[in-house]
């Protein structure tokens, strides 16, 4: 069996093995929705395997991360590498003000709704123009 991408076939089982194991030791613990998470994981790890170790699912693999990373670069330029996790890094700056200012929570509220906000619009945005992208290429 050839291995097409040792990086993506090395990351995924790491990322398998601990997922895995903090559901296993959640399960242990008496969490019971940690049983929901073992399909995700699962999941995860075919996919990873599909991508590393199958010539069609890493030209897809490859084919999708090529297509996002134009778009990225089209849409934000020089801005592509924040722009995209604009909306995580809001919702960090949230936790780090509930953190220096305990007393005023309506503040990280706010800006933690306000990344929430940036996320879903951006992403959408982001979704639209991958889709027209592909369609450019399959056509």
């Amino acid at each position: 069996m050839k291995v097409y991408s040792w990086k993506i076939l090395i990351s995924i089982l790491i990322f398998f093995m601990i997922g895995m194991i903090s559901s296993i030791k959640d399960i242990i613990a008496g969490d019971s929705l940690a049983f929901a998470y073992i399909p995700l994981w699962i999941y995860i790890l075919i996919r990873g395997l599909w991508a590393s170790l199958n010539e069609d699912g890493f030209a897809s693999d490859k084919l999708n991360a090529d297509t996002y990373k134009r778009v990225v670069t089209e849409l934000f330029g020089k801005w592509s590498f924040i722009a995209p996790r604009g909306g995580l890094i809001l919702m960090v700056f949230a936790l780090m003000l509930l953190k220096i200012i305990p007393s005023q929570k309506w503040i990280p509220m706010l800006v933690s709704t306000i990344g929430i906000l940036y996320h879903i619009i951006v992403g959408r945005y982001m979704n639209k123009e991958i889709k027209k992208e592909k369609k450019k290429y399959f056509l």
